[in-house]
This record gives structure tokens, sequence and C-alpha cells, in this order.
């Protein structure tokens, strides 16, 4: 699984700090940070969907597909 790996990916692709993207996305700025540091950190799908539609992309892709390497990832706003 590749979450917290994706997420810290895509969210400095886009410059922002923890608390732009909480702000952003309604998702409480420790929780992002939680999610980029923690293996197991057993994120709500309310959480998933609120950050998966800010970067244009589907939780599935979120949680499983290495973004960093697939660069051509279309969508990501």
């Amino acid at each position: 699984m590749y979450l917290n790996k994706n997420l810290r990916y895509l969210r400095n692709s886009k410059l922002l700090s923890y608390r732009q993207l909480g702000k952003l996305t309604g998702v409480n700025f420790s929780r992002i940070r939680k999610l980029e540091t923690e293996e197991r950190s057993n994120p709500k799908l309310d959480t998933l969907k609120k950050l998966a539609d800010y970067f244009g992309i589907t939780i599935d892709e979120l949680i499983y597909k290495d973004l960093e390497k697939n660069v051509s990832v279309t969508g990501i706003k």
C-alpha cells in the first residue's frame, strides 16, 4: 500500500503544508500528518474521499498505485 508515500508526494507536488491541505480538504492537519508518517493509520473512508477528490484521483489510486513512479497521473489539480 502506498497511502503515506502518495499523500506526501501529492502534497509536496502542490507545495502545501499540512495545515494548508487541511484547510483545502476539511481534513484535520494532524490527521494528514499521521497518514503520511504512520504505516497503520486506519483512515476513515470520508477522509480518503476528501483527499482523493482534492487531488483529482480515485481512492484506489491514492492507496494502491505508486504515484511517484507513475508521474503521468492525470487529473492532479
